[in-house]
């Protein structure tokens, strides 16, 4: 959570809107009716923290030996 905005992630079919599955990270501003998807097309998005300006996460970018990387998001 960042000044009352709360971030979270989502992973599989249908989680980004599409029926591909993948991943996607979301936002719940205060006073805001609608969750805003900050990213989509991420294959398991976790481990979330954020600073005043950006959601830094980790993707998996090789689901045979899970490697993961680094991924910074703006807001």
């Amino acid at each position: 959570m960042s000044a009352g905005t709360v971030f979270w992630t989502a992973s599989g079919y249908h989680c980004n809107g599409i029926g591909n599955g993948g991943g996607a990270v979301f936002e719940l501003a205060p006073n805001a009716s609608d969750p805003r998807m900050l990213a989509s097309g991420t294959t398991g998005p976790a481990n979330l923290f954020v600073d005043a300006s950006t959601l830094y996460l980790t993707t998996v970018t090789d689901p045979a030996t899970y490697t993961l990387a680094p991924l910074a998001v703006s807001f």
